[in-house]
């Protein structure tokens, strides 16, 4: 009976350390975007597999709609680095496939009339950092 006791200690000791070192690393993934963004992310997102964290921070600058800006910072939770990283007024950005993010980088003005939302619409390879032309891909 004591060994099964013991058994049962190890193991319960055991996944509450693994439970700390995952939140203890979330806070590291924090830390690390906060140093780019100034401030805390608004948002944390893995990917599909979990290898990569994208990091979102919105900021309305001033009182006027139209004036937000997107800081996103894309993170390998292998190296511990950012490997993508910018800054967009009034963009957007979002998981589209494991290692792929959509990025929409909209004009103040479109230059004609012919033109949508995905002529300014990129999609980004975090791994290789290739980066192509939604509109472009489709066709």
């Amino acid at each position: 009976m004591k060994y099964i006791y013991s058994i049962a200690f190890v193991i319960l000791a055991f996944a509450c350390t693994n439970k700390n070192m995952a939140s203890q690393s979330d806070d590291y993934y924090k830390e690390l975007a906060q140093e780019y963004f100034e401030h805390e992310a608004d948002e944390l997102i893995l990917n599909e597999n979990k290898e990569f964290i994208l990091a979102v921070f919105n900021d309305n600058v001033g009182d006027k709609p139209g004036n937000d800006i997107l800081k996103y910072a894309v993170i390998n939770k292998a190296s511990n680095e950012i490997v993508l990283k910018e800054s967009i007024a009034n963009g957007k950005v979002k998981w589209v496939s494991t290692y792929e993010i959509e990025v929409v980088r909209p004009p103040g003005i479109l230059k004609n009339d012919s033109e949508t939302i995905e002529d300014y619409t990129s999609i980004i390879d975090v791994k290789t950092g290739k980066k192509s032309n939604k509109k472009a891909a489709q066709n």
